[in-house]
């Protein structure tokens, strides 16, 4: 007697999506066609993480078979960001899925694949989309223009990320942008050296213009782009700047300004002191980013430590602040471990404060309190958050069990219960093995530490260790 063959619908759905993760890309759109069910299934974020199409150059035809299954509307993870790279040097076409399925990454360098994955891969569920072209001859001036006619026609669009060369087409050419659309946030960057006289790009300018008033955040990165903050509107919520004198007249009319980003690479430190005494600025503003560029911090030269953290002691509303570039570090002994507990008294209302310091160069012993002595470390600080390129966690751990950095912390811990110190690492060396993007954490979330839902998120793609593990 024959036993008839079960029905593959009669497996639960978490089975059969089980079966599908051993399919490829091409096969998941198969499979999706068959039923409304396995079309859902088919288009599990979980299943299409971290795949990558790669094509030969000659081979335009799969690759755009390969844009196509992207583009479906059915079948397919829900992606909402798209970045198409452009680069001549490329010796392939190549289509990677972000590691959490939101995000599709081209590269090529082939302008026509370029502007077929503009057009296709840009459907209305796309908000954010990223353009690079590195090379100065990597497009025609039609292709530009073609390229520019595409992305203005994505009206669903609300963040643009565009990095052009000075030289090339993109940025040279004469486009104006439509009255369509709703872009809220804009990021430019100008590759290339800058020539004297240079004009801004004619095509971010048509589009700032047409969108200003629409305008949450902007950032400009080159200097000589500056020109183009004038049309971001002063109802903004969001600003990224270079600190240059004519900035200076242009904060004077934001008055809802949340988040301000400095970088002072380009400029005299004095030029920070005026912007930080706006009023405006001190009443309204929460977050505050300030990339300082080192030696324009010591005594005698620009803008002082201490005049700094006087400045910002005056603002009413600051929950955050980030600091790049500001010794606290023992190896500066005039400044560091004193410019560590002056930033605590100077900020008693922040609940964030971001460094980039070596965790072992941390002075942490000046944050605990001597005999009778009261904690520095204000009550609304939760997150003290130490970035660096490498981090071991050995290394914190190196010295006698007396003056460990971690016994500092566990004291730290113990007089400061809500301050929580993180460490953020691009790369991290565990027990002999070295891990990227790394965030450090004293312990789990736990429903006792009430304060930990208060951390600040760690950036997308960063996994989590936790010191608790290793030595506490």
């Amino acid at each position: 007697m024959v036993t008839p063959l079960a029905d593959i619908n009669m497996l639960p759905d978490h089975t059969l999506e089980r079966v599908f993760f051993y399919l490829n890309p091409f096969d998941l759109g198969r499979v999706s066609q068959v039923c409304t069910r396995w079309s859902k299934l088919s288009g599990a974020r979980r299943l299409w993480s971290g795949h990558q199409f790669r094509h030969k150059l000659r081979a335009t035809a799969d690759c755009l078979r390969s844009i196509r299954l992207l583009s479906r509307s059915r079948g397919v993870f829900p992606y909402h960001k798209v970045e198409v790279a452009l680069d001549s040097a490329l010796g392939r076409h190549q289509i990677s899925i972000g590691r959490d399925a939101d995000r599709v990454t081209v590269a090529t360098a082939s302008p026509l694949t370029m502007l077929l994955s503009l057009r296709h891969l840009v459907c209305d569920r796309v908000t954010t989309l990223k353009v690079t072209v590195s090379q100065m001859e990597a497009l025609t001036p039609f292709e530009a223009q073609v390229v520019w006619e595409t992305i203005a026609s994505k009206e669903r669009l609300s963040e643009l990320f565009l990095t052009l060369h000075r030289g090339g087409a993109m940025f040279l050419c004469p486009f104006e942008w439509p009255q369509r659309g709703f872009v809220t946030q804009v990021t430019f960057k100008a590759l290339g050296n800058a020539p004297s006289g240079s004009s801004v790009c004619a095509p971010v300018r048509s589009l700032l213009e047409m969108h200003r008033y629409q305008l949450k955040l902007l950032y400009v990165v080159n200097e000589d782009q500056q020109p183009l903050l004038e049309f971001c509107p002063s109802d903004a919520f969001h600003l990224q700047a270079i600190l240059l004198p004519s900035l200076v007249g242009r904060l004077t009319q934001f008055h809802r300004l949340r988040s301000l980003c400095l970088n002072s690479h380009f400029a005299h430190p004095d030029v920070l002191a005026e912007v930080l005494s706006l009023p405006g600025i001190r009443h309204s503003l929460w977050d505050l980013d300030v990339i300082i560029k080192p030696g324009h911090w010591e005594d005698g030269e620009g803008l002082s430590v201490q005049a700094l953290l006087e400045l910002l002691r005056g603002f009413e509303h600051l929950r955050k602040v980030r600091l790049i570039g500001l010794s606290v570090s023992p190896d500066a002994p005039q400044r560091g471990p004193w410019n560590l507990r002056g930033l605590m008294k100077s900020l008693p209302q922040v609940k964030a404060i971001v460094l980039d310091v070596d965790p072992c160069m941390l002075p942490l012993d000046v944050l605990v309190p001597h005999e009778g002595g009261e904690s520095v470390v204000p009550d609304t600080l939760t997150a003290l958050k130490l970035e660096r390129s490498t981090v071991s966690v050995q290394a914190l751990h190196k010295h006698s069990a007396e003056d460990s950095w971690l016994v500092e912390l566990r004291q730290v811990m113990r007089t400061a219960p809500r301050l929580h110190v993180i460490i953020e690492a691009s790369s991290c060396f565990v027990a002999d093995r070295r891990l990227s993007k790394v965030v450090i954490m004293p312990h789990r979330v736990a429903e006792a530490c009430k304060d930990c839902p208060g951390f600040p998120a760690p950036q997308r793609g960063f996994s989590t260790i936790y010191i608790e593990d290793y030595f506490l």
